[in-house]
């Protein structure tokens, strides 16, 4: 297997007891509370991290539901999990699809007024530049390493 994230080698151990990612939760609390530690030095700064967070989230979401309606639309099949929406789908995605689309403009925008240089949230501007950056990087080399998903077809629909 091809270690491609940093620390790897430190986050993927299980742990036996308990079978889970210790080491990894651990990572992630220690980066968490460093970051939550920003608001001290600068309010501005970490009003910018949580609406990059938001935006992240919010864009995770858009990318799924998006794919989701253009399956539906364009009729192709969908191994649905264990429950569905049936016909009040395709809906629910749509009002979903522009509700989280709105949302995550919102997320951008300065948490008040009057808005300045200092104050402005800039996180736009960051989170343009993270997704311009993973495009090109995927377009380059990514596309080589990235195999897919591995289908679970215990909850297929189709597998009766």
């Amino acid at each position: 297997m091809l270690n491609t994230s940093p620390f790897t080698v430190l986050t993927h151990q299980i742990d036996k007891r308990f079978a889970i990612h210790i080491c990894a939760i651990g990572v992630t609390a220690v980066f968490n509370a460093l970051l939550a530690l920003i608001n001290i030095g600068s309010t501005t700064a970490f009003n910018a991290i949580i609406s990059l967070l938001a935006a992240g989230l919010f864009s995770s979401y858009l990318i799924t539901i998006g794919l989701l309606i253009r399956k539906r639309i364009k009729r192709d099949h969908i191994s649905f999990g264990p429950w569905q929406l049936g016909r009040w789908g395709l809906l629910v995605n749509v009002i979903a699809f522009i509700y989280t689309l709105i949302a995550m403009v919102f997320s951008f925008f300065p948490p008040g007024l009057p808005v300045n240089k200092t104050t402005m949230n800039w996180s736009a501007v960051v989170f343009s530049g993270i997704v311009a950056f993973g495009l090109v990087y995927f377009s380059i080399w990514g596309r080589k390493q990235y195999h897919g998903p591995v289908m679970d077809r215990r909850f297929s629909t189709t597998n009766t």
